[in-house]
């Protein structure tokens, strides 16, 4: 389903509202049907990893945004050296924030995601192992860990505590079947932090029995005791990358004994202090025209609000801003200035979902307006600028972080390679067939480069200089 309709920009004035009182209102599913699946975020069927539906009965929080349960995917170790070893990823998928986009997004109108990035329903017994979970790649030092795989079904970017939020959406299945449609309030949920802590909380195998793993035709085999992880690497793209800065020291601070190792991906954008944001929607809309304004909007009104991720983000970011708590708005502030636990970048220099982003929001380098934005042929941030100043972020992180808010007794690792590709974890050529030449035309993939940084070697963080400088299996 795929439709493009002037009445679209009519709808416009649907916006998230909260109610006091749900009581009246019924879920997304009750009120607009099945959705549509959309293109993306789909899980691949295989038998390396066996699903687990989270229980709601231990878990009650743990819903999707239609209210279904919260599903992930596990496999235990495959070696003995490796039991206390955990590797945990968060799938990506985009976000919504208002009635009119959540419905879009439960439609797949506007947009290449769809209903199963909104629901627990429909996804296989079993997933494979591709990416960082392929345990045929000698590269992978993740081969050998027990292994969990997180379905994203809350829209939230992983921060999200607020449960039957009151909006008012458009029925785009009744259009698509050619019948009269009407705008709907309707009740969905953004539980990604509640979703994520039941996960870890059936790991812990806290109220819950241990795990037991039975899918590939083997002898059962039981799922360790979290608690007794002496390694945990929390990994994610996209959203899930954003997750991740939202929950790596939490997850820390929830196993303390661990050593725990965060890894983001195609979530750590340029900066936006150096940029010229007077065409972009906030701006024009809603007056804010700087980062810190669109910062304020986004915790007073946007995204961060509605979600409720004032409970779901860094703990102690929002402490050491207890008089600006905006700022914690900005991911990449808390990812740079408040994450405390080692984290490891992977970030394209020429990321198409975030080029594109930028691009449609008429962000601008400082000091270029476009005096003719209505133009079809001009591109508010080029491919070049933004992979310029990608690549200057990257760099970045090598500085020691004295001017960081938070001290943290380590230096980032980043792997940031220009081949124009989104959230490559869970893609065996995303992960093992692109790279980036270092000294001597040396080719380093991402995870030479992450256990160089693991183990205090160079290169600890590699970016391309340019194009010619990566290795881009799509090419």
């Amino acid at each position: 389903m795929r439709l493009r309709h002037s009445l679209f920009l009519l709808l416009l004035v649907l916006a998230a509202a909260a109610a006091p009182d749900a009581s009246a209102q019924v879920g997304l599913r009750e009120t607009f049907g099945d959705g549509d699946n959309g293109i993306v975020g789909g899980i691949g069927r295989g038998t390396e990893l066996q699903r687990k539906i989270v229980d709601l009965q231990a878990y009650p929080l743990a819903r999707c945004n239609d209210n279904t349960p919260a599903i992930f995917y596990f496999r235990p170790a495959s070696r003995a050296a490796d039991a206390d070893k955990w590797l945990i990823h968060l799938q990506g998928g985009g976000s919504c924030v208002s009635g009119l986009n959540c419905a879009e997004r439960w439609f797949s109108v506007n947009t290449n995601f769809g209903a199963r990035n909104m629901t627990g329903e429909g996804f296989p017994a079993g997933a494979n192992d591709d990416g960082i979970f392929n345990d045929a790649k000698g590269q992978n030092p993740f081969a050998h860990y027990n292994q969990v795989y997180v379905h994203y079904c809350s829209s939230d970017v992983w921060g999200g505590t607020a449960a039957d939020v009151v909006l008012t959406g458009f029925d785009f299945g009744a259009l698509a079947r050619g019948e009269q449609a009407c705008t709907q309030e309707y009740t969905i949920s953004f539980l990604g932090r509640r979703i994520f802590d039941a996960v870890i909380g059936t790991l812990r195998r806290d109220g819950v029995p241990p795990l037991v793993f039975n899918i590939d035709g083997g002898p059962p085999r039981l799922m360790p005791d979290l608690d007794a992880a002496g390694e945990v690497v929390l990994s994610g793209g996209s959203a899930g990358g954003g997750g991740v800065i939202n929950s790596l020291d939490h997850l820390q601070g929830t196993l303390p004994r661990a050593q725990v190792v965060g890894i983001t991906d195609s979530a750590f954008r340029p900066p936006k202090d150096g940029m010229d944001l007077s065409q972009t929607r906030l701006c024009v809309n809603q007056g804010a025209c700087t980062p810190d304004a669109q910062n304020r909007w986004d915790f007073a009104e946007g995204p961060f609000a509605v979600w409720g991720a004032l409970g779901g983000t860094d703990a102690s970011c929002l402490n050491y801003h207890a008089a600006d708590p905006h700022q914690c708005a900005d991911s990449r502030h808390v990812l740079t200035d408040h994450v405390l636990t080692p984290y490891f970048v992977r970030m394209d220099l020429l990321d198409k979902g975030a080029v594109e982003d930028y691009q449609n929001d008429n962000i601008f380098m400082a000091g270029t307006p476009d005096p003719y934005p209505s133009t079809p042929e001009h591109e508010p941030l080029t491919k070049r600028e933004f992979a310029e100043v990608s690549r200057a972020g990257i760099l970045a992180l090598a500085s020691p972080r004295r001017a960081a808010h938070e001290t943290a007794g380590f230096t980032p690792g980043a792997f940031a390679p220009a081949c124009g590709e989104h959230d490559e974890l869970r893609d065996d050529d995303g992960v093992y067939k692109t790279a980036v030449r270092w000294r001597g035309g040396k080719r380093l993939g991402m995870f030479a480069v992450f256990e160089a940084w693991r183990s205090g070697r160079n290169p600890a963080i590699l970016a391309a200089e340019s194009e010619t400088d990566s290795v881009c299996p799509r090419d």
